[in-house]
């Protein structure tokens, strides 16, 4: 289950941004040992194509529209897991 949140930033001139995030779990694993961490990246939309980084940011005006990026990423993601294979049957021909 993935986590989201919107990163909301104020510059000096007074204005908010914000930046919507998705939470994932990275496991690294170093010589005899394996850790788990949660990382927040930001979420960007290019085109018709989601994505999320670390290094690309996009920041939006108001809170609703960071909220409809969310919601897309999320209906993305869904459709994605709902054409997985679930399982493989083989039916013998003689």
């Amino acid at each position: 289950m993935s986590h989201f949140r919107i990163k909301i930033e104020e510059l000096n001139n007074g204005q908010k941004v914000y930046i919507p995030q998705v939470c994932k779990l990275e496991i690294k694993k170093r010589m005899f040992r394996q850790t788990q961490e949660l990382v927040w990246y930001n979420i960007h939309k290019v085109g018709c194509a989601f994505g999320s980084s670390n290094t690309i940011t996009v920041r939006y005006g108001n809170e609703e529209d960071a909220l409809k990026l969310i919601e897309g990423y999320k209906n993305k993601h869904q459709v994605e897991k709902n054409n997985q294979v679930k399982s493989t049957t083989y039916k013998m021909i003689d």
